[in-house]
């Protein structure tokens, strides 16, 4: 991981991340590999979170430390803070950890001064203060209560009102699960996240993106020693990871080549989402893109866009007309309920062609045991997929990586084996989707608030059949069109997210998907 001149912070965030448990099982010994004793990476962990301090314009500064070495971090940094002669106080809680001790000691030394953390409530803050969370840090596995919550409130609220100028925290925002991304009880609003040596999965995913602000990163110089020893929990989606696998077409491609995706829904009523796939299918690069629907739909359909090929399916027979002609199907978008749609459904599974299932087949899915086709890509968002583990949509989102991995064993993990590669994929949408294939799991680090709009999930189904249909590997194929959805959205909400809506993101896909340097 690279950094820029003199500076403790990376220039990006690194392409992996780990859990938890793994940073504290091989800090030590990546440290120990590169000849860094424990209190100097501490000290380097101080010194990237004051780089990252200096960022704002602040008159003085308020440290809140905690008993472990994640308040040693805050020590160094209210250290550095005298050195530069900026007025600081470190309210905290007695430090218990040999290093905290250590900074804590080296701090007062230099005449800084602590009070306790208990006082914090009846502090005043200026409109000038900046606020380091070194409190609790990474690995918190229960609510936070008592002073560390009474604390955590006091400076919440002063920042809501103005009266501090920025939140840097230490790590992880103290009260944020680092692996599930969930807050427990009371947690930090940070401006600025500085996560040290590895990235947690937790700061990706769940409700993170509400605590984190912009998540910096800092390898201590041992980040790369720790990789070499540690397997990797998850992989960071990114335009860096992804643009290789957007090679040019062979100039003699006809459309043949590119593929043929038939979409299968758009019941009465909901023939839009069926559209949505449909073009966005069309915009991702797919050779021919047929829509079957419902009969009463077809009229409606037809006219939106004269390249799709628009099918009303009466009876089986039309049905498996269609199937035949397919390379891939994208099953579930305005499908419905009904005896029709259950039709659509059993001979769509059956037909053992690459398959994306998405919305009411998903609750279709959970309805029935239906066996895996050879690749089988689920894509629901946590109602769906509360749905399909009979659980509820409030604890898949607590336990996001969890659920995308109950879902992969429950419904998929047979497809990939009989597949002998890697067929059988979940990817559960939100802030931060995850991924699980037989490889393992991925986030995705692209998207915006704008997708909070009807019709979002539709043209993401439409891109992964597009990429399918064109014999990406499916691995490929969902990572691709996770994050060009993601970045898509971006792109087509920059002048206002409220009020984008999904039919925004087609003509972006177009140049996303072209563009040499759309990682730019």
């Amino acid at each position: 991981m690279t950094t820029a001149t003199n500076s403790k912070l990376a220039d990006q965030l690194p392409a992996f991340c780990y859990q938890t448990e793994q940073l504290r099982n091989g800090e030590q010994a990546a440290a120990d590999a590169v000849g860094l004793t424990m209190d100097k990476l501490m000290v380097r962990a101080g010194e990237a979170i004051w780089e990252a301090v200096q960022a704002y314009r602040f008159d003085h500064l308020v440290v809140v430390a905690g008993p472990g070495n994640n308040g040693g971090d805050g020590y160094v940094v209210a250290r550095l803070a005298l050195i530069a002669k900026k007025p600081v106080v470190v309210y905290a809680t007695e430090a218990k950890s040999t290093l905290a001790k250590q900074m804590r000691e080296e701090f007062t030394a230099a005449g800084g001064v602590v009070k306790p953390l208990q006082k914090l409530p009846e502090a005043s803050f200026s409109g000038a203060t900046l606020v380091v969370d070194a409190l609790l840090g990474n690995g918190l596995s229960r609510d936070v209560e008592g002073e560390f919550a009474a604390a955590i409130s006091r400076v919440n609220e002063a920042r809501q009102q103005g009266q501090i100028t920025a939140v840097v925290c230490a790590d992880v925002p103290s009260g944020l699960q680092s692996d599930s991304g969930q807050p427990l009880g009371t947690c930090f609003y940070a401006d600025t996240t500085v996560t040290f040596i590895a990235l947690k999965p937790g700061l990706l995913t769940g409700a993170a993106a509400d605590y984190i602000g912009e998540l910096k990163f800092a390898g201590l110089g041992v980040a790369d020693e720790f990789a070499n020893q540690q397997q990797p929990f998850a992989k960071r989606l990114s335009c860096e990871s992804l643009a290789d696998y957007l090679t040019p077409r062979k100039r003699t491609a006809h459309k043949g080549d590119a593929g043929t995706l038939l979409v299968l829904g758009g019941a009465p009523g909901m023939a839009g989402a069926a559209v949505l796939a449909g073009k966005a299918a069309l915009r991702s690069g797919a050779g021919k893109v047929m829509v079957g629907c419902h009969p009463d739909s077809q009229a409606v359909i037809a006219p939106q866009q004269p390249e799709l090929m628009v099918h009303a399916i009466s009876d089986e027979h039309g049905l498996q007309l269609l199937l035949k002609q397919a390379d891939t199907i994208v099953v579930g978008p305005g499908l419905g309920q009904s005896e029709w749609a259950h039709m659509i459904w059993q001979h769509a599974v059956a037909s053992s062609k690459p398959l994306v299932v998405d919305a009411d087949a998903l609750r279709l899915l959970a309805q029935e045991a239906s066996p895996p086709t050879s690749i089988w890509v689920l894509t629901p968002h946590p109602g769906e997929a509360a749905e399909l583990l009979k659980s509820t949509t409030k604890t898949v989102s607590a336990q996001r990586w969890s659920a995308v991995n109950d879902i992969y064993q429950s419904y998929v993990s047979d497809s990939a084996n009989a597949a002998g590669n890697s067929g059988g994929i979940v990817l559960l949408k939100g802030a931060g989707t995850v991924i699980r294939t037989q490889q393992g799991y991925a986030v995705n680090t692209s998207g915006t608030p704008a997708m909070a709009s009807g019709g979002m999930g539709d043209v993401l189904s439409g891109i992964v059949g597009a990429l399918l249909a064109q014999k990406f590997p499916p691995e490929q194929a969902v990572y691709l069109a996770v994050w060009l959805h993601g970045r898509a959205a971006e792109v087509a909400a920059e002048n206002g997210e409220r009020g984008t809506i999904a039919s925004d993101l087609l003509d972006v896909l177009r140049i996303l998907i072209n563009q040499p340097n759309w990682h730019q």
